[in-house]
């Protein structure tokens, strides 16, 4: 009988219970350990009996024991179908599938999970894996499917693999199978993140049993080759027509002797106080005597074999030589491809120093490139890109009126003088000799109030006059250079009396970059704090929660580096700094995290460093593999708009985004391989 825990601190914990019983409780010795606090040290025992029914006995336990919601009181029988309840645990029960009777079996041994090195064979035409505790071969990773794949075992110790349409894929060697394949040894499957290898086939000269049950088979006699299948409670031979084998053999009694099956396929023999006897092996029974398989059994002048069954494996059913005759040779789908998430955490884990190496290097040229050449990369400027119809009309304007100046203005205001007054005037003078004195290079022309008194520079009140400056160069350099301007100006504001301020294209853009640098660095530091006290919280050490901002970080100053040599080549906009840091640090994280959460869980587990890293690396290195493809993915349209602004945004998303799965995937598992646990 199977035992499943479906809920309770054990969920998905599984035993199964043979002849002698199964002890459940939360002591270390029972053969079900509950680790349930309302679950006493010694709290019950399961008893198989031997027409498949079990007995259940409550030991006396703190808080009782139920069956289908109504608390025992002693010992109850079960029929199988009934569902447990110890503590806060419930237990399903269920009785294994039928007895199977084969020449060979296929050996799976479990290479990940808390079950890691658990072997199990597989026999028979449809051995199903899944997350069901009625699959033949029941794994409690929540990624399996409840019934996920199919092994049919053939005759000559291979087998078919086929999904069933699970929810996350049946894969082979690295690739996912989408019909039946052929196994013949040594193959890697995977069920969701569990990985599972093929042994070399299992072939036995005689039969494997599967669950409970063997056969009986007689070797001579009228009734040579008769057989039964052991799997009642109690089988008698004799010549009484009432009993389970028949033998018309004159020596036997009537009823001469019993077989009785005692789960797990264990067989007792009994001598039922026959008058010639019952031998084993040439020794005659007294009373009863527990058979391992494969004796030779004499009562009276029949010979009976324990253990051969009478299955041709030569009839499979239809179904299985229709899987045989399309699967695909495993062969065919080579091994792991040399490139796959797991070779590369390998790799990597085992050349720490040299991969840390070389995206330190790359981390430092990139952010020592984008220091001294991003700020003269980036624009402010925005609107569309290429020849739009826009653009085509200001060339046809420029040739109509000139080309295109970028014009600055210039407030001066006194709240005590006038236009009127040599004061003001002085000021005015000064401050246009100021900026007109920067050169033909940064200030191509400009005009004041008392060259030709225009009233439309002065305002009403005469307190205020405008000063507009025509600058050099197209907006770039324009932008390079307000900077100049602007500080002359600020020289006078504030002084004398006199306020000063100016605005313009120009000088907007750039008050907005400043703005922009400013708020990216403070929504930096805010961020960076919020995700490292979470890191902190969720990992419970510096060093863990500090991986994932440096990996971030790292990946940050890397995608810095690559978008001023992008902008070397193409217009970028200043908001492409912002979209790298903000999705760096999102990305670089989450990515960082997932990972590094199941190589501890893997850890916990009690693997190796370079194995837990290498299994973190098959199954969350994927999934961040896939994420960062689909947000690429996504993001490449945004790259496609000619506007320079969304274009830039696209464009640095994708960067970071796609450095931060390479991170997650070659420098965290060097990482981990040099500061281990």
């Amino acid at each position: 009988m199977r035992l499943t825990v479906r809920s309770g601190p054990d969920k998905g914990t599984t035993a199964e219970a043979a002849g002698d019983g199964c002890l459940i409780g939360r002591d270390e010795v029972c053969d079900l350990v509950l680790h349930d606090d309302n679950v006493s040290r010694r709290h019950a025992s399961l008893s198989i009996l031997s027409d498949r029914h079990a007995a259940l006995t409550d030991l006396g336990s703190r808080n009782g024991t139920f069956v289908n919601g109504h608390r025992i009181d002693g010992t109850v029988d079960l029929d199988g179908n009934e569902e447990l309840r110890l503590g806060d645990s419930t237990i399903g029960l269920w009785w294994p599938a039928v007895t199977v009777a084969t020449t060979c079996g296929m050996t799976l041994r479990i290479d990940s999970g808390h079950e890691r090195g658990r072997e199990i064979e597989a026999l028979g035409e449809e051995f199903v894996i899944g997350r069901d505790e009625r699959s033949a071969l029941v794994l409690s990773d929540p990624t399996v499917s409840g019934r996920h794949a199919s092994l049919a075992v053939l005759p000559d110790g291979s087998a078919v693999v086929t999904d069933l349409g699970s929810r996350n894929g049946t894969f082979v060697n690295g690739r996912q199978i989408y019909e039946p394949v052929h196994l013949r040894g040594g193959e890697r499957l995977r069920f969701g993140d569990t990985v599972i290898s093929i042994r070399s086939p299992l072939r036995r000269a005689d039969t494997v049993l599967a669950e409970s049950g063997v056969w009986l088979t007689v070797h001579s006699g009228r009734d040579s080759g008769t057989t039964v299948k052991l799997t009642a409670g109690e089988v008698v031979i004799g010549r009484d027509e009432d009993c389970d084998l028949v033998l018309p053999d004159v020596k036997l009694s009537r009823r001469h002797a019993t077989f009785q099956m005692r789960g797990g396929g264990r067989v007792v023999l009994t001598d039922l106080g026959s008058m010639n006897g019952t031998f084993v092996d040439g020794q005659r029974i007294e009373n009863s005597v527990e058979l391992d398989g494969e004796e030779r059994i004499e009562v009276g002048d029949t010979l009976l074999r324990l253990g051969e069954g009478p299955v041709d494996l030569s009839r499979l059913s239809a179904r299985t030589r229709q899987l045989a005759t399309l699967a695909v040779p495993s062969e065919t789908l080579h091994h792991e491809p040399r490139l796959s998430t797991e070779s590369l955490a390998r790799a990597c884990a085992r050349r720490p120093w040299l991969t840390v190496g070389l995206w330190l290097l790359a981390f430092v040229a990139g952010l020592t490139f984008a220091g001294a050449r991003l700020a003269d990369t980036v624009t402010t400027e925005a609107g569309p890109i290429g020849d739009t119809e826009s653009k085509r009309a200001d060339r046809v304007l420029e040739r109509l009126r000139g080309p295109k100046r970028i014009t600055e203005f210039v407030v001066l205001s006194s709240p005590s003088v006038t236009v009127r007054d040599n004061a003001f005037r002085g000021q005015v003078e000064r401050l246009y000799r100021e900026i007109t004195g920067l050169g033909p290079a940064v200030v191509a022309g400009g005009r004041h109030y008392y060259q030709d008194e225009d009233p439309d520079l002065v305002s009403d009140d005469g307190r205020a006059t405008l000063l507009p400056f025509v600058l050099a160069g197209d907006f770039d350099q324009v932008e390079r250079n307000i900077a100049k301007v602007t500080e002359r100006v600020l020289r006078v504001d504030g002084a004398s009396s006199f306020d000063a301020s100016v605005s313009g294209e120009a000088s907007v853009g750039h008050d907005f970059q400043i703005v922009a640098e400013e708020d990216l660095k403070k929504g930096e530091s805010i961020g960076l704090a919020v995700a490292f006290i979470v890191l902190l919280v969720v990992f419970g050490t510096l060093v863990a929660a500090l991986l994932p901002v440096i990996l971030a970080v790292i990946s940050i100053g890397v995608a810095l580096g690559i978008a001023t040599l992008l902008g070397q080549v193409m217009d970028l906009s200043i908001f492409v700094t912002n979209m790298i840091v903000g999705m760096g640090l999102a990305l670089g994280i989450d990515y960082a995290l997932f990972v590094l959460t199941r190589y501890r869980e893997e850890r916990s587990a009690g693997h190796d460093v370079e194995e837990a890293i290498a299994t973190a690396g098959a199954t969350s290195s994927g999934a961040v593999l896939f994420s960062g493809k689909a947000v690429v993915l996504a993001l490449f349209g945004m790259s496609l708009v000619p506007d320079r602004l969304l274009r830039s945004m696209g464009i640095g998303a994708m960067l970071v985004g796609a450095l931060s799965v390479l991170a997650a995937l070659t420098l965290l598992p060097a990482f981990i391989a040099i500061l281990g646990d």
